[in-house]
């Protein structure tokens, strides 16, 4: 992973958990929700070390939820994709 992204993974956590300590528990959820989804920007466009911080904000997120929220939210439904269908559409009978 890129050093400068390590910094800012740790610059990311430190202020989620600094607003959740404020009060601000959907702000800290917000930011790290924000810095996974541009994590997965730069694994879509090919960076050999993205997977690898796409884990660790994931991670950090898990575990934020589980410290900071009375209820976890709930996992985004996934959406299959078309090699999905067409596979279950043609095995299913």
């Amino acid at each position: 992973m890129e050093h400068l992204e390590a910094r800012h993974l740790c610059a990311a956590v430190t202020d989620a958990v600094r607003l959740a300590c404020d009060g601000d528990v959907a702000g800290g959820f917000e930011l790290l929700s924000s810095a996974l989804r541009r994590a997965r920007e730069l694994a879509n466009t090919g960076e050999p070390w993205a997977r690898e911080l796409v884990a660790h904000y994931g991670s950090a997120l898990g575990q934020f939820a589980m410290l900071h929220c009375e209820k976890p939210p709930r996992p985004v439904k996934r959406v299959p994709t078309l090699a999905q269908v067409v596979w279950h559409r043609r095995h299913a009978n």
